[in-house]
């Protein structure tokens, strides 16, 4: 029996979210933003990485991401960015 990697959200084009730009959100992005918030060095696109569209990358943005990725929160359009 094969299991796959990560569980994904399959994407037509680049969008907030997808951090290393492969494609697909999943929990490797999850990983990745985390290390950039806490590391200043490792920096990705500001397009990718404001999930919630308030201009910052933070926490927030993490914890969103997280819900994207567990299925929680669906929608990853740039008019529905904002969780509260």
């Amino acid at each position: 029996m094969a299991f796959s990697a990560a569980p994904c959200v399959e994407l037509d084009a680049a969008v907030s979210g997808d951090v290393n730009s492969d494609g697909k959100v999943n929990v490797i992005d999850y990983i990745l933003l985390k290390k950039s918030l806490l590391n200043e060095d490792e920096k990705y696109d500001d397009l990718k990485t404001d999930i919630n569209g308030n201009g910052v990358t933070d926490t927030f943005d993490a914890l969103c991401l997280k819900q994207i990725i567990f299925g929680i929160k669906t929608d990853v359009q740039p008019e529905n960015k904002y969780p509260i």
